[in-house]
């Protein structure tokens, strides 16, 4: 797989990371929040042009 693909796949298994932190808010999981925050983060962080920059570079 190439960077850009492991890109992508970090994006979505960070993508399911919010999902399941919500899930553990709501349910009043201790680890709910930063397991959010975190996923959250990672999402935001690759999403960004410079991220994407950097996973495209040649090798």
């Amino acid at each position: 797989m190439n960077g850009n693909g492991m890109r992508v796949a970090a994006i979505i298994f960070a993508s399911f990371g919010i999902l399941l932190g919500l899930g553990g808010m709501s349910g009043g999981v201790p680890p709910g929040f930063f397991g959010f925050g975190a996923s959250l983060s990672i999402v935001v962080l690759l999403s960004q042009r410079s991220a994407g920059a950097w996973f495209k570079r040649p090798h």
